[in-house]
């Protein structure tokens, strides 16, 4: 008895490790929280990636905002066309503006926003976890847009 279930978890258990080559786990976890750079490294219309985050850095003549690198409708990977000033999805064509409004389906939304803020250092941050939604009305929210430069008024 004792070697058939000796068999039985011996073949369980070799059916869950080949199946684990097939996963993507990830190597690290990026922290929640990352600082890119100053504001004045940003020139007023630049679109900057960050491949290690998946986001967008987008420098407006207004400020900035973080465009989450993750199209909505199957997760690719959207690029920055800048002769279209567009953002496009290579896997099955959706498009958004520069601010990552949808303009073409099959996306169903817009790109999410992510958290950016002042660090006390002055750097440009994010908070990788926390999203804001266009189609929520949230893009309006504090966080979802730095405001650069500052207005003291």
């Amino acid at each position: 008895m004792f070697l058939i279930q000796l068999a039985f978890w011996l073949g369980w258990g070799s059916l869950g490790l080949a199946l684990l080559k097939y996963l993507e786990l990830p190597a690290y976890l990026p922290a929640e929280t990352v600082e890119l750079g100053t504001p004045g490294q940003f020139s007023v219309g630049s679109v900057t990636f960050f491949a290690l985050y998946k986001a967008w850095l987008v420098r407006s003549p207004e400020g900035f905002y973080a465009l989450q690198a993750v199209c909505p409708h199957l997760g690719c990977q959207p690029r920055w066309q800048a002769q279209g000033q567009a953002f496009s999805c290579p896997c099955h064509g959706s498009r958004f503006d520069s601010e990552g409004s949808l303009l073409q389906g099959p996306a169903l939304r817009s790109l999410a926003r992510l958290h950016i803020f002042l660090s006390p250092g002055g750097q440009i941050g994010l908070n990788l976890r926390q999203t804001y939604q266009a189609e929520a009305g949230e893009w309006q929210a504090p966080g979802a847009f730095l405001n650069w430069p500052e207005r003291t008024s």
